[in-house]
C-alpha cells in the first residue's frame, strides 16, 4: 500500500514536537499502519537544544541548527531565564505578559544566528512543507515573509504565534500576520484561546475566563477556492490535519465533498487508513452526548467507509484503534 507522509516543518523547536503532532508521529506500529505518517522537520538555532532533541527524536525526525528570516541576515538571539521565550526581539518589560513574569525575561546570554529565506532552504534541498509550525517569539511574520512565491504556495495549514500586545518590542500584531496571510490564500480557522489571559490579580472567581488576552496559537488553513484546487493526496492530508486541530466539522464536510474518483484513489493510500482511526475516535466522543449525532455518524461512516463502525468490545479490542 503506497505510504504517503505529511512533511511538517517546526519552525523554533524548543521542547520538541507539537502536541497537535505526538498522536500521529507516535502512532505505533500495526499490521497495517507504520509508525506515524509524519516526517518531522525541526528547526532551532540554538545549538544545545539541537542536540537535545537529537537525542531525544530518532524516527521520521530530522532536526536543523537553522534560523529563518525575510532574507539573509545575522541577528543576536536573546537567550531569556525561561528559554522557551528568547527571541530576536528585546523582551517588553511593560507588557501585561512580561509584568506578570519579570523574572522570566531576564536576558541571559545573546547568541549570533546566521538566517536564510525558507525558499532558499527548501530549494537547496528540494524539500517543501505541507505543513508549517511557527513559535519564534514574535519573529513569525518574517519567517512567513521569507516563504513567499514559493514555499507558502504549497503549504496546506500554519499554525503560528500571534500576539494582541506588543509582549516583544517592535513585534507585529494579530491583525498585520491576519492580513499577510488573508492576501496569501490562507483563512483564520481556530484560535488556541481557552478564555484565561493574563491575570491582573489573583481575583478571578470566573475561572474559565479572566485576564487580558496577550497572544495565543491560531490556526490558518487553504482557503476554499485554494481548497478546491488541490489534488486528492493534498486534500487528504489537509483532512487528517484538521481533525487533530479541532476541526472536526471541517474535515467531515471535506471528506464528504470528496467525488467518487477521489475516495478510489484516497483509499489506497495511507493517509485513508489514518483518517478512518481519526473518524472512529471522533465518532466515540459522541456517544454520550445529546440528540442523534451518534447515531447519525455511525451511519455516515458506514456510506463513507463501506463497513459497520466499531462499536463496544470490536472498538476497545482493536489493536489499530486502542494500541
Amino acid at each position: 500500500m503506497e505510504s504517503t507522509n505529511l512533511i511538517v516543518f517546526d519552525i523554533g523547536a524548543r521542547y520538541g514536537i507539537h502536541p497537535a503532532w505526538l498522536d500521529l508521529y507516535n502512532h505505533k506500529k500495526t499490521e497495517n499502519l507504520a509508525s506515524g505518517i509524519v516526517d518531522y522537520y525541526a528547526f532551532e538555532v540554538d545549538p544545545y537544544e539541537v542536540e537535545r532533541l537529537k537525542n531525544k527524536y530518532k524516527e521520521n525526525y530530522f532536526i536543523f541548527n537553522v534560523g529563518f528570516s525575510n532574507r539573509k541576515e545575522e541577528l543576536e538571539l536573546n537567550l531569556l531565564e525561561h528559554k522557551g521565550q528568547s527571541s530576536f526581539l528585546l523582551p517588553n518589560l511593560e507588557s501585561n505578559w512580561f509584568e506578570s513574569r519579570p523574572k522570566e525575561s531576564q536576558i541571559q546570554f545573546k547568541l549570533k544566528c546566521k538566517l536564510q529565506t525558507l525558499n532558499e532552504f527548501c530549494t537547496d534541498l528540494n524539500i517543501y512543507p505541507n505543513f508549517l509550525k511557527i513559535d519564534t517569539e514574535g519573529f513569525d511574520l518574517k519567517v512567513l515573509e521569507g516563504a513567499v512565491g514559493g514555499v507558502l504556495d504549497k503549504v496546506l495549514a500554519i499554525n503560528c504565534e500571534v500576539f494582541f500586545e506588543e509582549t516583544f518590542v517592535g513585534v507585529p500584531l494579530f491583525s498585520k500576520i491576519f492580513d499577510f496571510l488573508l492576501k496569501n490564500g490562507f483563512m483564520l480557522a481556530n484560535l488556541g484561546y481557552s478564555g484565561k489571559g493574563v491575570p491582573s490579580s489573583y481575583f478571578c472567581p470566573d475561572y474559565n475566563k479572566f485576564g487580558i488576552i496577550s497572544g495565543c496559537e491560531a490556526v490558518f488553513i487553504k482557503n476554499s477556492s485554494g481548497y478546491y484546487n488541490l489534488d486528492v493526496i493534498e486534500k487528504g492530508k489537509l483532512i487528517l490535519y484538521l481533525f487533530f486541530n479541532n476541526l472536526q466539522d471541517l474535515s467531515f464536510k471535506f471528506i464528504s465533498n470528496l467525488t467518487d474518483s477521489e475516495l478510489g484513489k484516497l483509499r489506497q493510500t495511507t493517509i485513508w487508513d489514518y483518517i478512518k482511526i481519526s473518524f472512529i475516535k471522533n465518532i466515540k466522543k459522541l456517544q454520550y452526548l445529546p440528540g442523534n449525532s451518534y447515531e447519525r455518524a455511525k451511519i455516515d461512516f458506514k456510506h463513507i467507509f463501506m463497513e459497520e463502525y466499531p462499536e463496544m468490545h470490536n472498538f476497545f479490542e482493536n489493536p489499530i484503534i486502542n494500541p
